[in-house]
């Protein structure tokens, strides 16, 4: 559970970085209405396919 949360932790501060830069880059119009949701939802769901393959194996 630690290694878990080290790295959801891991991820949300490179989603924070690198969406800061993308606003700063390309400005908040495609950035915030388009891109930064999808970023933000990856994570989610590809853990959500790890464990899904994960439980399918065993």
């Amino acid at each position: 559970m630690l290694e878990y949360a080290f790295l959801m932790y891991k991820v949300t501060t490179y989603l924070l970085v690198g969406s800061e830069l993308l606003l700063g880059i390309m400005g908040a119009g495609l950035v915030g209405r388009l891109l930064l949701p999808i970023l933000s939802s990856l994570p989610d769901a590809l853990l959500m396919n790890i464990l899904t393959s994960c439980s399918r194996k065993g």
